[in-house]
C-alpha cells in the first residue's frame, strides 16, 4: 500500500483526463504521472532512500503536488512547511525532522538558512532560478524501464505535517500511507465524489485539508 499507487491507477484508467489546473499549468493524469516519476528518479539519484525526509517549502503551485507524490513514490517521507514560516522557524523544523532534501522557490529563499544551520540537508533544490545545489529542472531524472512505486505498508510513514504551534512549539504529526488511503476513501464516500467532479483548493498545500481532501 502506497498512496502514490492511486496516481498509478489513474494513469492506467484515464490517462487523458485532466488531473490538475494551476494557473496556466494544466496536466493530464498521464502527464502528471510522468513528471512525478521523473522527479522521483531524480530524488533517488541524489541519494534519497525509503524513510528519508524531503521538505517542501513552497507556495501553492503544481511543483508542490509533483514533489509530494514523487517523495511518496520512492518511500520517502514528505514534510510540508508553511510558506508563511520565517527563517528561524524553517531552521527549527528542518532540523527537527532531519530533512535530507529541501525543495523551495525564489520567493522564499530569503527565509532559507545556510546549510551550516541545517546540517542534515544534503541538497537544496530550488525553482525559478534561485541559488541552490540542484535546480528543479535538473532534478528531473531519466526514468528507468520498469520504474515502479515503492512498496510500503499501511503503517509506514508517508507525510509529516507540522501543527500551527498555537499552544506551544510546532509538533510534527506523522500520517501513514494507511491514514492517507483511509482519509481519501472516506472523503470520496461522504461527499459522493465522481470522476467528473472537480475540487477547488483554497488553502495552502502544506495544510492537512489540502493533502487529505484535495490532493
Amino acid at each position: 500500500m502506497n498512496m502514490a499507487d492511486a496516481l498509478d491507477r489513474a494513469r492506467c484508467t484515464f490517462p487523458q483526463r485532466e488531473a490538475l489546473i494551476c494557473g496556466d499549468t494544466r496536466l493530464t493524469y498521464e502527464q502528471l504521472s510522468e513528471q512525478v516519476a521523473q522527479v522521483a528518479s531524480g530524488l533517488l539519484g541524489t541519494g534519497v532512500v525509503k524513510g528519508d525526509r524531503v521538505c517542501l517549502y513552497l507556495n501553492n503551485r503544481a511543483e508542490f503536488l509533483i514533489a509530494h507524490y514523487a517523495a511518496m513514490k520512492i518511500g520517502a517521507i514528505c514534510v510540508s512547511l508553511s510558506h508563511m514560516l520565517k527563517m528561524d522557524e524553517v531552521t527549527s523544523l528542518v532540523n527537527d525532522c532531519k530533512a535530507k532534501v529541501l525543495i523551495t522557490e525564489a520567493k522564499l529563499t530569503v527565509n532559507v538558512p545556510e546549510k551550516t544551520a541545517i546540517t542534515s540537508v544534503e541538497n537544496i533544490v530550488a525553482l525559478d532560478g534561485a541559488p541552490c545545489d540542484i535546480t528543479w529542472e535538473a532534478l528531473h531524472g531519466d526514468v528507468p524501464e520498469g520504474f515502479a512505486t515503492c512498496t510500503t505498508g499501511p503503517g509506514d510513514p508517508a507525510t509529516i505535517i507540522y501543527t500551527s504551534g498555537t499552544t506551544g512549539v510546532s509538533k510534527g504529526v506523522v500520517l501513514t500511507h494507511g491514514n492517507l488511503v483511509s482519509n481519501t476513501n472516506a472523503s470520496k464516500y461522504m461527499c459522493k465524489m465522481k470522476g467528473e467532479d472537480r475540487a477547488l483548493l483554497f488553502l495552502p498545500m502544506s495544510h492537512s485539508f489540502a493533502q487529505n481532501f484535495i490532493m
